[in-house]
């Protein structure tokens, strides 16, 4: 599983599927060549302190070859599913969504509020 410093984005293009544009964004974004398994989930996250709505797609991707990840302006790591549980550096939302999209498989629909405290740190609903 791929972990992030934030989230890896980018638009559907005109003519474009959903699962088509998440591949090409991955390939655009970390340069690795991937193939679109499933859609787990869907998520709107609230910024409340930027006044931004995120909207996010959770998939389950495989890696069609072993390319080398070269993204800068990323923090990227592979991480196993017994060191995602135990994990304390990952963003607090992700968490969420991993738990819900990928563990629990209960919901497809997620809907959190970040808002940030009075020491600047940031907490979701």
């Amino acid at each position: 599983m791929l972990i992030c410093g934030q989230y890896l984005g980018g638009k559907v293009e005109e003519c474009e599927h959903l699962d088509d544009a998440i591949i090409r964004e991955m390939r655009e974004e970390i340069g690795i060549s991937m193939k679109f398994v499933k859609l787990l989930g869907t998520a709107t996250e609230i910024m409340h302190d930027s006044h931004i709505t995120n909207l996010l797609h959770i998939c389950l991707l495989t890696i069609e070859n072993q390319e080398s990840i070269s993204a800068p302006e990323f923090q990227i790591k592979w991480l196993s599913i017994d060191e995602i549980k135990k994990a304390n550096n990952i963003v607090q939302s992700d968490k969420v969504f991993i738990e819900q999209f990928y563990f629990q498989h209960d919901k497809n629909y997620l809907k959190l509020d970040c808002y940030q405290d009075n020491t600047g740190n940031y907490y979701w609903k």
